[in-house]
């Protein structure tokens, strides 16, 4: 059986940043085999830096089936939820590393610091157990600090361009640049 035949009859096709799928037989393929795991009834997680009907790169055909789908925006985590992954990403860790010691002084520290997103929150605590496990030292809310201080430093914010603005009115619009 090859590679296209068995990704055909997967039960969950997990695809993440969409917006990078380039290449006509790609995406040509790609479109086949979305069909086919649609047709199916086989169940299609896609992510992306926007909605489908916004992937200018995309094939239309691609872009029309995946809006045929359930599309939610993602916000950032709120404090809650921060707190929350941190406490189960921990939890976990301590299973692997049982004489790991968080306290809860810098778990709530790396919920409040961290809020870029859930891939620096996990690169916090992977960085604080290999804090903890290498020094052979009780964790502070100072020595997180220091740990993950590129994770929380002040980010400029992203300027816009006017090719971006350009591009977002003409497709919100749908009329040529």
């Amino acid at each position: 059986i090859s590679y296209k035949e068995w990704l055909r009859t997967i039960d969950v096709l997990i695809v993440d940043d969409l917006q990078f799928l380039q290449g006509k037989t790609l995406q040509h393929e790609f479109g086949h085999t979305l069909n086919s795991l649609i047709d199916a009834g086989r169940q299609i997680i896609i992510a992306a830096d926007r909605p489908p009907s916004q992937q200018e790169g995309i094939d239309e055909r691609i872009r029309s089936r995946l809006s045929g789908g359930l599309c939610l925006e993602l916000k950032p985590f709120d404090d809650d939820l921060r707190l929350r992954v941190v406490q189960a990403r921990v939890s976990s860790a301590r299973k692997l590393h049982p004489n790991i010691d968080i306290p809860s002084t810098v778990i709530s520290y790396i919920a409040s610091a961290v809020k870029t997103n859930g891939r620096d929150l996990e690169g916090a605590i992977n960085r604080l157990i290999a804090h903890s496990t290498l020094t052979h030292t009780k964790l502070t809310v100072k020595s997180a600090e220091a740990a993950i201080s590129d994770l929380i430093r002040m980010r400029e914010p992203k300027r816009v361009k006017v090719e971006e603005i350009l591009k977002l009115v003409s497709s919100h619009y749908n009329v040529s640049r």
